[in-house]
């Protein structure tokens, strides 16, 4: 898991119309980060050095495709693209751990950031894709969580409800302890959605105990019940590849 954090400082960052962004009013620096694209003009994806094209359109493709899951063109949920843009949601892919410099991640000053790395994204040697998953942390964590606090949040929420539901019933254990009741909370909603769109790499280790959608119907009918609520739109349909058709929806900023 990648780390999800809000930059707090002296002004914050707010974009307030959908369209006209440029790279005067990205928050990400081109000191620091010399490629930017915009998804849906909601979400940021600011790319540090040494990190290909491939890689950041990959990256930029899982964002869109989390938003626009029908793939119809259109952003599935207009309550949560707002909340992103209300909560200066950026993703930074960077090359490594050590790419960024605490300065670095200053200038992105009030911007609620996921970070992604490289080597994780869309990786040659079969192992496991992580852009899926920090995506989907900061979609939600910055977009539903908002639109819909009671339903999607990290605290005191009806998912928070299922997730200790699932813990009780042995259903699901995340033991990091630097993994706190919120923090738990993201991974499962994160390993629930996995479980229901059938990514196998994703739920192969043993968090999450329920392993086929026929399962988690199941056993955790709530959880079901929350995602396919028409009342949110939530991105239930497919599950992320990296290949995004409607360009019309992504940006390069520079």
């Amino acid at each position: 898991m990648g780390r999800l954090f809000k930059i707090l400082g002296v002004s914050a960052f707010w974009l307030s119309v959908w369209g006209g962004v440029s790279s005067a009013n990205t928050p990400c620096s081109a000191k620091y980060f010399p490629a930017v694209y915009t998804v849906f003009g909601a979400v940021f994806v600011c790319v540090g050095d040494d990190v290909d094209t491939a890689t950041a359109r990959h990256a930029v493709n899982v964002v869109a495709e989390w938003l626009d899951n029908d793939n119809d063109g259109e952003a599935d949920a207009p309550e949560v693209v707002d909340s992103l843009i209300n909560e200066n949601a950026v993703l930074v892919l960077l090359a490594d751990e050590d790419a960024l410099s605490d300065t670095a991640y200053d200038s992105l000053d009030g911007a609620l950031v996921q970070d992604l790395y490289a080597f994780e994204t869309n990786p040659k040697n079969r192992k496991r894709d992580a852009t899926q998953e920090e995506v989907h942390h900061l979609i939600m964590n910055a977009g539903s969580g908002y639109a819909y606090p009671d339903i999607f949040s990290d605290r005191d929420s009806k998912m928070y409800d299922i997730y200790r539901d699932a813990e009780r019933k042995g259903y699901y254990a995340y033991n990091d302890p630097t993994c706190d009741r919120a923090c738990k909370t993201t991974e499962f909603h994160y390993l629930g959605m996995a479980v229901y769109l059938g990514s196998r790499a994703d739920v192969f280790g043993d968090e999450m105990r329920i392993k086929t959608k026929r399962a988690l119907q199941m056993r955790l009918p709530e959880f079901i019940r929350v995602i396919e609520n028409p009342a949110y739109n939530y991105p239930n349909h497919k599950w992320p590849t990296g290949r995004y058709a409607h360009r019309h929806n992504i940006d390069k900023i520079r």
